[in-house]
């Protein structure tokens, strides 16, 4: 049976991480490597929403939840968390503390996990006016992958505020309006892609 040992605590501090699903990261303990050796812990320990993730006593792991078993490594320079690949449901908030000849400040990081976006396309419908004097063009930004997107649109290299957040652009144009790009950007915390395309598909076949 594992012992669970309870330490002093200092005045904490915060941070906010963002990792990719299926990848690895690294949660900062908030001590550099002077500051460790002087403290020269016999107690290291990381808890996730106040559950024990792993313990190192004497340098010797004494404690690891099975819900992290294989993918964490904690570094015996600064104490700070490696997880690695990460899953959904490793989000939450980690505190780190240790003690020795002293104890070090208390860390918490929150981990936030997001899938990255694997791509990005456009699709495009038309139809005319009269006369062909105007073309009703709708250019519509699929996205593959990823979670918490979001989406904005760049007319000819800059941002069109009015289509901020919105998957879908309508244009009406003219034959005198002249070359007109149109860029979907979809980003997350971890990742960005972006698809372009020529607005003049409106006097082109296709």
């Amino acid at each position: 049976m594992f012992s669970v040992f309870q330490l002093p605590v200092k005045v904490s501090h915060s941070l906010v991480v963002n990792g990719t699903l299926g990848q690895s990261v690294v949660l900062p303990s908030g001590v550099d490597e002077k500051t460790y050796n002087s403290v020269n812990p016999d107690i290291v320990q990381w808890e996730r929403n106040r559950e024990y993730v792993i313990q190192f006593f004497n340098q010797v792991k004494s404690l690891e939840s099975n819900n992290f078993k294989g993918r964490l490594t904690v570094s015996p320079t600064d104490g700070s968390l490696t997880v690695s690949p990460l899953r959904g449901e490793d989000e939450g908030e980690y505190v780190f503390s240790g003690t020795g000849s002293g104890s070090f400040p208390e860390q918490r990081v929150t981990l936030r996990v997001y899938e990255k976006i694997r791509g990005v396309q456009i699709h495009h419908e038309k139809s005319y006016g009269e006369q062909n004097t105007s073309c009703n063009l709708t250019l519509h930004c699929n996205v593959t992958g990823g979670t918490d997107v979001n989406i904005h649109w760049l007319r000819d290299g800059s941002k069109n505020p009015e289509q901020l957040g919105s998957a879908a652009v309508k244009l009406v144009l003219h034959p005198t309006d002249g070359d007109l790009t149109y860029t979907c950007v979809a980003s997350n915390p971890v990742s960005s892609r972006s698809a372009t395309v020529d607005a003049n598909k409106c006097y082109t076949q296709g």
